[in-house]
């Protein structure tokens, strides 16, 4: 993925028996083809805003790991 991400926890979310989605928070990240062993970016998706993952009631830090 990164060395941004090294030591970080991530997750895995199934899409089907094969591809798993990498979230890191609730911000997804990549895919992963089990058979493959390969990561792939996600689609590009019109109109897409990582902001809208948020809740709007929810507290997120503003602090940035150094």
């Amino acid at each position: 993925m990164s060395e941004v991400l090294w030591g970080e926890q991530v997750g895995l979310l199934p899409v089907d028996d094969r591809c798993f989605t990498i979230y890191f928070a609730q911000l997804p990240l990549a895919r992963f083809d089990s058979e493959k062993l390969q990561v792939t970016p996600l689609p590009k998706t019109a109109g897409f805003d990582t902001v809208a993952l948020v809740e709007q009631d929810q507290k997120v830090s503003g602090m940035c790991p150094v």
